[in-house]
């Protein structure tokens, strides 16, 4: 560049060197801007992205059944009393509580008492509670229901039951009777009894216990007092003691107490089911066990292939004693 410039003429060689310094000039201050300019900024680094894993669905939740509805209650037993009286009140008492103890959906007995309860309104109660089954204690309650054979009827306090229904016989098993009154009466041997046709199982029942246990029983069948008290002074030499059936039909109030007055004279004991008799003279009475009457009710009540329950316990008392005690059948 030096020797091009010494070969120019002054005045160009003057020019060209102003030239020159102007493009170094330019040079310079373009390098010096560069500088000067930011540099672009370092783009971020990017760490690596995890893989994006799906979560497994769960698993769906069986839809909850509601719990079915308890089931019914049970209909309810009727428990039909004759009468208001204690004999009939203690075994429906009884019952009551025993239904209630034992049942696995315990449901109280409808208790109804016939001496207030017409026969239009019990049909009415015994239809809208739908009821099954009914215990009828005495012979009224028994004579309520007879022709309701959709029932299962149960009887209890009955002397002389209808055969088709299913029961607890009013009197204790005969060999247990005698075997007692011989326990506290040594020498009775020979026994009387008396009765109408309708007792007349209950006639050869004491017969065949009697025989069992090496005992005389004189026997008869009768239509009526008038037959029933000529009858009992025909045994009278032959028995030591004699059996009063409650049988109304031929031992009228008049007849039984010539019967005790005869009875007394002659040294023959008596052996009654009635209260009133005991106090009236008779030697040893023999009643029911609520609880143990109660019982048997119960278990025919929950099996129906059962036909009759006999008395497992009853009671006795002896003339001179208000105490009574409970003897084993």
């Amino acid at each position: 560049m030096s020797a091009l410039l010494q070969r120019l003429p002054p005045a160009r060689k003057q020019a060209a060197r102003r030239i020159l310094r102007l493009s170094l000039a330019a040079v310079f201050f373009s390098a010096l801007a560069a500088c000067q300019t930011p540099a672009p900024a370092p783009e971020p680094e990017v760490s690596p992205q995890a893989p994006i894993v799906k979560p497994e669905p769960l698993p769906e939740k069986p839809a909850v059944k509601p719990p079915p509805p308890p089931p019914p209650p049970p209909p309810p037993v009727a428990v039909l009393l004759s009468r208001d009286i204690p004999a009939y009140t203690a075994v429906s008492a009884a019952l009551e509580a025993r239904l209630m103890e034992t049942a696995d959906s315990p449901t109280a007995p409808m208790i109804v008492d016939l001496e207030t309860t017409d026969s239009n309104d019990l049909l009415d109660l015994l239809g809208e509670s739908k009821v099954r089954q009914v215990v009828a204690i005495g012979d009224r309650a028994l004579d309520a229901v007879e022709g309701l054979t959709e029932l299962d009827v149960i009887y209890a306090q009955v002397f002389t039951p209808q055969h088709k229904h299913r029961g607890v016989p009013a009197i204790p098993p005969a060999k247990a009777q005698l075997t007692y009154w011989r326990k506290i009466d040594n020498d009775l041997q020979r026994v009387g009894v008396l009765g109408s046709e309708p007792f007349r199982a209950a006639i050869e029942g004491i017969a065949a216990a009697g025989s069992e246990l090496g005992m005389v029983v004189q026997r008869s069948i009768v239509s009526n007092d008038k037959q029933a008290w000529l009858e009992f002074r025909r045994l009278l030499p032959e028995m030591d003691g004699f059996i009063i059936l409650p049988d109304q039909s031929i031992l009228s109030p008049g007849v039984i107490q010539k019967i005790l007055s005869h009875g007394r004279k002659n040294n023959v004991r008596f052996l009654t089911y009635n209260a009133l008799l005991f106090k009236l003279g008779a030697h040893l009475h023999v009643t029911q066990n609520p609880e143990d009457v109660a019982s048997q009710i119960a278990d025919l009540l929950k099996n129906e292939e059962l036909r009759e329950r006999p008395l497992t316990v009853f009671r006795a008392r002896t003339q001179g004693s208000e105490v009574f005690v409970d003897v084993n059948s």
